[in-house]
């Protein structure tokens, strides 16, 4: 990751993103982002049903619900706000305050974040 770490029980699991539950929020890893997992059991059961869909699927959803995130990159940079658009290959992040809706008044930029950059995506706050 970027040298911190994500700590949760694991919700879903897509080809290259798994949710995992930390408390009452749920936090989406990008999966090549992962550098090792700690704490797994000794005896592992095989997925029952593997989501198919991928990374900008789930993002998209975010979008559609307009939910406020704080998307963290590799450099460690937190940018909060509305995911904007979820391509093949990358999320655009209209960039605002968590307390604030993404309304242009508001907004301090676009931001586009490759998904090869893509470590976290939160819920704000």
């Amino acid at each position: 990751m970027t040298g911190g770490s994500v700590r949760g029980d694991l919700l879903d699991l897509g080809g290259d993103w798994l949710a995992l539950a930390d408390g009452a929020r749920t936090v989406l890893v990008a999966l090549p982002a992962v550098v090792a997992f700690d704490g797994l059991g000794g005896r592992v059961e095989p997925a029952k049903a593997a989501r198919r869909f991928g990374l900008g699927y789930v993002l998209r959803g975010l979008g559609r619900d307009r939910s406020v995130v704080a998307v963290t990159d590799r450099s460690r940079r937190v940018v909060t706000g509305t995911i904007a658009s979820a391509g093949a290959d990358h999320v655009d992040v209209a960039v605002h305050p968590a307390d604030e809706p993404g309304r242009a008044a508001v907004r301090r930029g676009l931001w586009t974040i490759p998904y090869a950059a893509l470590v976290t995506v939160a819920p704000a706050g």
